[in-house]
This record gives structure tokens, sequence and C-alpha cells, in this order.
């Protein structure tokens, strides 16, 4: 849902689809919706509420983006740019924190990717270059899948773990 959700809140903040404050408050229920998810599997631990508070960092952070890019604010991308990387690493870190079947440096190869991947669609909207722009959204479908693979396997081994 974060993918699909993010692209929406592009959409509306690059091409004034739809309303702006509705997509980025669905953007948001996204993360509380994964998080509650969460809590049912592993409780109301420390890692998740972390968790939780990165992951919206990564949508403030997505906004910043897409204002920095539209303002054409070469130096504050970069700074943002470098303050979603660091975002990334404290999410793998929350992950990994919540069970031991999720591991960090996994996770970071694939936030990264999904970065790499999601920084470029910003920039394609920026630059109007739509067939390139579905292009990594189809990427992004793919890395959200396999993300959603490693998700559920860690759920799956923790939970048989509990037996």
């Amino acid at each position: 849902d974060l993918t699909n959700w993010t692209r929406a809140f592009m959409l509306s903040r690059y091409q004034d689809v739809g309303n702006e404050d509705e997509v980025y408050a669905r953007l948001q229920r996204v993360v509380t919706d994964f998080i509650n998810n969460l809590k049912q599997v592993f409780g109301d631990t420390p890692a998740v509420n972390e968790l939780q508070l990165a992951l919206n960092a990564y949508i403030d952070l997505i906004d910043s983006l897409i204002t920095a890019q539209m303002d054409g604010n070469v130096e504050q991308v970069d700074l943002i740019t470098r303050q979603l990387y660091q975002n990334a690493d404290n999410i793998a870190a929350s992950l990994a924190a919540i069970t031991p079947y999720w591991d960090q440096d996994e996770w970071e190869t694939i936030l990264y990717n999904n970065l790499r991947s999601t920084l470029d669609e910003s920039t394609m909207f920026l630059t109007e270059d739509y067939a390139r722009n579905m292009d990594i959204f189809s990427t992004l479908i793919s890395q959200s899948e396999s993300s959603g693979d490693y998700i559920a396997q860690g759920e799956l081994n923790y939970m048989f773990s509990q037996r």
C-alpha cells in the first residue's frame, strides 16, 4: 500500500490530481494500519513504536523532497535525500529489532533499492517523463511484493517459534 499511496501523493502534488491533504492523510493511515498489524503479531514493543516514528518521518521527508524538487532547490533536495537514506537505516534497525527473523542488512538493501526507485519516480514526475515513470512504478510494485514476502516470512517464522 505504501508504494501505491506514495504514488498517489506524488500525483496529487505534481499533477494536482485529487485532494492533496486527503491523500496525505491516507498515506499516513497506511503506516498506522501496518503498525497495528505488527502489534497484533509482535506486541506493543519499543521497536514497533520506533518503526512507526521512522515511517511517519519517511512520509514527511517525501513531502519535503517533492517541495524542494518543485522549487528547484538542489541543496535542499540533496539534504533531504541524505536524510531519507538515514531514515532507511533507522527503519531497517527498527525492523531488525522487532524479530530475529528480519535481518538489518537485508532490510537496508530492500529499503535502499526502494528509495532509489522512489527518488527516480519523483524525478520523473517532475520532468514529466511519464513513460520512464511507469517503468519505475512497475519496479516499485515488484520491490513491494518482494518486501511483503520477506515481512510475511519473518512473521510466520516468529509465530512458529512461539509455539
